[in-house]
């Protein structure tokens, strides 16, 4: 069977299709019940390399006036998204070459370190540097009896063409090879390069991709937390389809994927209860927690033609898991490096399962989901991808597995007895079904699934409430902050372990629930660096040498390894240079501990109104209470006395900032006098500040009464 190459059929090379197989139970779909250690990128079959990529163009301006000319070099020169989309078709040319290599490196540029543009007559001369993360398949690597390790500092020559523009439009079919006829185009010559064919004439230039280090390991669960805040958990799944016929076919295997998605749904207790436009809704609710799903047929897809992309941001903007299963289109889903596509503050699972995902569709979602206080955009997003081709038989069965796992770690808390449910286990537990798929059909190759953006995750099973305040949501109502720093500029010696250590006395000893740690160093190549922080005993790694060639460190950590401990005392920050040549210096650092506000005692406001209810009258009385505190309300009751001869005539409300709330709908029938203390959640997280109206009507004849009091007690 031939796999999900981009734009080719996925279509069993033996005419068969495939076999209708029973879905597990769910209990199979679980994660080992053993823990290791995972990474920032994490798979059990393959690992993550830190490199640096540096490569020249020669770009032929001759078309462009000299005016025309001088504009684009200078939008060049400033940096911005010309310069990283020029850099980014530059190195796409670059992936087969590096796959030979068993280097599978990520094909987006959005790191570029340095670069420098001339005019040369009519040539645009650009000389760029990238820091860049490849991917190397164990398995890969044993067949070569090459170590992961002995990759570092190795360099890699790599042919690129001279200027990337157009590349189809000046040597037409004469550099690739493996296309489809009539299929070539700008836009996907890269992935058919092939610069060594006879009789390519495209000008060339050779670039140099070295491998610096080996990213480090630590075991790390998705943000368990964030998924549950709001006891629910939103899922969107779309499948495609394989074949790029003008109808989708009902045998096409994109549609079989999703019907036996839809069978799995079903034996899981999910029911369908909506009807979307495009999709359906299937839901369930267990242990507590409303779990959804959302899917989309080929059919839609199909369908939808261009608004594929309005699809995709919807969906990115009403869910945290995001999965899609179909082709990769080259890398051209356009929609995942648009920073309005993401909604804010919300930390996402996003897997796109297609061929050589990692390459495609990781670092533009990292980038766009970056904040101030996280550049790296990973405490807000973890990417599921894949580093080889991908076969579509295996869809509805790894988002199964994928999604059986998640909603397992939410139920949990992430930890079921012995089963945890770790980054490292659900990948575990995907590449498991790949590799028996893969022997059992024998098939030509399989997936090696990962997941990048976990290495800084905080959320911890063994102390569920340390993440308050590191990477989780902080409620400033509820919490406050005090900083502690240290600005003494301390030099960092070059090529020695010992390194420096820089301390901070904190003499307000008391809990914390989150810890941020703001550190500001100047360095020629962080790469060199690690950063640790210490206190009571107990060192946690915040910086282990990435970032290659980038210079500098002005980041905010917020680890979690301090849970339990409290503030006081000595803490250092200790600063290591590991390797040579490159120096810098530590400039300054800061503690910051995220504390719980001493919680105030509840505060109860009066009204000693004595009103007359009219009979049978919807206009009734109002009676007023003005709190004068700002504080915002934990709680809220409100106490009202009437003397009423029949209560069921009686709707009483409160009105607050524009908001009306039932308390008493004419309930009660013939009882006399209402006399009841209402305890409401409607305004929880509003500011009790402002006009509190109790509203009181009489709805029928023939009895009257009188209000003879209210109260609003209002806690935290």
């Amino acid at each position: 069977m031939r796999t999900r190459y981009a734009l080719l059929v996925a279509l069993f090379a033996f005419g068969c299709a495939a076999a209708d197989e029973a879905i597990p139970p769910e209990f199979e779909d679980l994660a080992p019940t053993f823990n290791k250690e995972d990474t920032a990128y994490y798979s059990d079959l393959a690992t993550e390399l830190q490199g640096v990529f540096h490569g020249e163009m020669a770009l032929n301006l001759s078309a462009m006036s000299q005016t025309e000319r001088d504009s684009y070099v200078q939008s060049l020169r400033s940096g911005g998204w010309k310069l990283t989309s020029l850099v980014t078709d530059h190195i796409k040319y670059g992936k087969n070459q590096l796959n030979t290599e068993k280097l599978h490196m990520n094909l987006s540029a959005d790191n570029v370190t340095s670069h420098q543009v001339t005019l040369d007559g009519t040539t645009a001369r650009v000389e760029y540097t990238l820091s860049i993360e490849t991917i190397v398949s164990f398995e890969e690597l044993r067949a070569a009896g090459i170590e992961p390790s002995s990759l570092t500092d190795r360099t890699f020559a790599v042919k690129l063409p001279a200027d990337p523009r157009s590349v189809f439009t000046q040597v037409g079919e004469r550099c690739a090879e493996g296309f489809d006829a009539g299929s070539l185009a700008d836009y996907n010559y890269f992935y058919y390069f092939k610069p060594e064919k006879t009789g390519c004439d495209l000008t060339m230039i050779t670039a140099a991709f070295t491998l610096h280090s080996l990213l480090p390991r630590k075991s790390t669960y998705p943000e368990y937390h964030r998924l549950i805040a709001d006891r629910k958990v939103t899922a969107a799944v779309f499948f495609g389809a394989a074949d790029h016929n003008e109808t989708v076919s009902a045998s096409d295997e994109g549609v079989r994927e999703y019907n036996e998605f839809l069978n799995t749904l079903r034996s899981r207790s999910f029911a369908k209860t909506q009807d979307l436009n495009p999709g359906q809704r299937w839901t369930r609710t267990k242990a507590g927690i409303e779990e959804i799903v959302d899917v989309v047929s080929p059919y839609e897809l199909a369908e939808l033609k261009n608004d594929t992309q309005g699809l995709f941001r919807k969906a990115l903007l009403e869910h945290e898991i995001i999965i899609y299963d179909g082709h990769s289109f080259y890398g051209s889903l356009r929609v995942l490096q648009e920073k309005d596509a993401y909604p804010a503050d919300t930390y996402q699972i996003i897997f796109m399962n297609s061929c050589w995902s990692y390459e495609y569709y990781t670092t533009q979602v990292f980038k766009n989901k970056a904040t101030a206080a996280d550049p790296t955009g990973f405490a807000l997003a973890d990417v599921v991808n894949n580093t080889e081709p991908a076969w579509f038989l295996n869809d509805a069965e790894e988002t199964r597995i994928l999604l059986t796992n998640i909603f397992a770690g939410c139920e949990t808390g992430g930890r079921d007895g012995s089963r945890q449910y770790t980054w490292e286990g659900i990948i575990q537990a995907m590449n498991k079904f790949a590799l028996d798929r893969f022997k059992s059909w024998r098939l030509e190759s399989h997936e090696v699934y990962g997941v990048s953006g976990v290495r800084e995750n905080c959320y911890d099973p063994a102390h569920p409430d340390a993440c308050l305040g590191q990477g989780g949501p902080t409620d400033p109502n509820t919490t406050e902050r005090v900083s502690f720093g240290n600005s003494a500029a301390q030099d960092i010696p070059d090529n020695q372990s010992g390194g420096i250590a820089s301390s901070i006395q904190v003499t307000d000893d008391r809990a914390f629930t989150g810890l941020e740690v703001a550190v500001d160093i100047e360095h020629t190549w962080i790469g060199d660096l690690v950063v640790e922080l210490r206190h009571n005993g107990k060192t946690v790694t915040l910086h282990s040498r990435e970032g290659g060639s980038e210079k500098s460190i002005h980041k905010t950590y917020q680890p979690a390894g301090f849970a339990g401990q409290t503030s006081g005392g000595t803490w250092e920050l200790l600063v290591s240079d590991r390797a040579a040549r490159d120096t810098g210096r530590l400039l300054s650092w800061k503690l910051t501990f995220v504390t719980q506000k001493q919680a105030q005692a509840p505060q109860t406001y009066s009204s000693q109104d004595n009103l007359a209810i009219p009979d049978n009258d919807t206009a009734g009385i109002a009676s007023t209470i003005t709190v004068p505190d700002e504080r915002t309300v934990g709680t809220l009751t409100v106490h009202v006395d009437i003397t009423h001869s029949y209560v069921g005539d009686l709707v009483v409300e409160l009105e607050h900032a524009g908001r009306v709330v039932t308390l008493q709908n004419q309930q009660g029938g013939s009882a006399r006098n209402l006399v009841k203390d209402f305890t409401l959640a409607d305004f929880n997280g509003a500011s009790a500040k402002g006009s509190w109206t109790l509203l009181v009507s009489d709805r029928a004849a023939a009895d009257s009464g009188t209000l003879n009091g209210w109260t609003l007690t209002v806690g935290d």
